[in-house]
């Protein structure tokens, strides 16, 4: 027989022999004096495991809209909106699908005017768009024009057909590039849509566009456009 099977044995007769007779009160207390050690490794282990294991498969929510409001404020009620309630708008489950919103501030103005000692607010915004993270973008007008010349908008007319482009008129912005000489709708102007009336702090003119991504999903463009433009207050 091998001999480290056979002290095994021994030990495990010993401590038969040590805990015989004992009430279990003794037992319970010879056990924690003696393999108290044992004891928390046979809990902690499994625990240990069981939290690695969760982590392994836990799957993080997809994300299916990444918007930006730059240099506009939206209001917590109206990050909801943006959030919460459209995934409810699409039928998704928020534990499976999730919707984010981001801020950024100074886009398009001076350095004197934004922070003198730091980085205008919308490179952050443009690098973004340069690695296809943003959905869509909200801002003012210092913020179109700068996001314009950078080419960060997706021109309109690749999620809108040209009568539904009519439709908007004058609340269109148009932006040429001086380099090439074209000319694309990048942008409209949704200050006067019940969702921005109601769910944005401030006043002023407020623009939207789509990031200009490599290969957008013009269908979920349309649907979160058409969430907007339908929107009522509850």
């Amino acid at each position: 027989m091998d001999k480290n099977v056979k002290k095994e044995k021994n030990g495990w007769q010993r401590f038969r022999e040590n805990i015989a007779g004992m009430s279990l009160e003794d037992k319970i207390d010879h056990i924690w004096t003696y393999y108290r050690g044992t004891v928390l490794l046979m809990i902690l282990i499994p625990v240990a495991v069981g939290v690695l294991l969760s982590g392994f498969l836990r799957k993080e929510p997809e994300t299916v809209l990444y918007g930006n409001f730059t240099n506009v404020l939206l209001t917590q009620e109206g990050g909801e909106y943006l959030t919460q309630d459209y995934l409810q708008h699409l039928g998704l489950d928020p534990e499976a699908y999730s919707a984010e919103v981001e801020y950024a501030q100074t886009a398009g103005l001076s350095m004197s005017q934004a922070n003198p000692h730091g980085v205008d607010g919308g490179i952050q915004v443009v690098a973004a768009v340069a690695v296809d993270m943003l959905d869509y973008i909200v801002c003012d007008r210092s913020a179109l024009e700068f996001f314009a010349a950078q080419q960060s908008f997706l021109p309109l007319d690749r999620v809108l057909s040209p009568e539904e482009l009519e439709d908007y008129g004058e609340l269109l912005y148009s932006f040429t590039d001086t380099e090439f000489g074209d000319t694309a709708i990048v942008a409209v102007n949704v200050s006067e849509l019940p969702f921005f009336q109601n769910c944005v702090e401030g006043q002023g003119e407020i623009y939207f566009g789509f990031a200009n991504k490599r290969d957008p999903d013009t269908q979920e463009l349309r649907q979160l456009l058409d969430y907007l433009q339908a929107w009522q207050k509850p």
